[in-house]
């Protein structure tokens, strides 16, 4: 999730109709905590949601249980440039190499001292017969949040997946 969402800002506001998939998560049992007072909190509460709702997904689950994928969720603050991890999430996957660099990469780009990782005519190359990410990323379309540029990666680093309050559909999560 990410500061000042406008899916969820909207959805909330509008009493779940502005966007039906948001507004039926906050309807039903998984969305129930994420009745909040704030729409920062709302915010914040549907990415643990959205997250909940993916790892209930059976593939999605059977490729955490083989430990070849971590669900997490997150915060981005647009003001400072942080993303936030939520403390549950932190300590179910400990500090995987895919999480530190993320983070390394966030804390570059908060720095301003972006290195631009495999972003050359080499990598490029590299990645036309297939794609090896290190990490996948629901995220909101946003524009003004691009995970390729606040984790400061390159081509083929992060598969992204990006929706309007980051709510994921069955065409979303079988992407992944």
């Amino acid at each position: 999730g990410h500061e000042n969402c406008g899916a969820v800002t909207a959805t909330l506001q509008r009493e779940t109709s502005a966007i039906p998939s948001i507004g039926a998560l906050i309807k039903s049992d998984l969305g129930a905590k994420m009745i909040s007072d704030t729409i920062e909190q709302a915010v914040k509460d549907n990415a643990i949601a959205v997250a909940s709702f993916l790892k209930q997904n059976q593939e999605i689950s059977a490729a955490i249980q083989k430990g070849r994928l971590k669900v997490v969720s997150a915060y981005y603050d647009l003001d400072q440039g942080t993303v936030f991890l939520f403390a549950g999430d932190v300590q179910k996957i400990g500090p995987q190499e895919g999480l530190k660099r993320l983070m390394e990469g966030n804390a570059r780009f908060m720095k301003d001292e972006l290195l631009h990782p495999n972003r050359s005519s080499d990598r490029r190359e590299s990645t036309l017969e297939g794609q090896a990410p290190f990490a996948v990323i629901l995220g909101c379309s946003d524009s003004r949040v691009s995970p390729v540029v606040i984790f400061d990666q390159g081509i083929g680093d992060l598969f992204v997946v990006r929706e309007a309050g980051n709510i994921a559909s069955e065409i979303e999560i079988e992407s992944i």
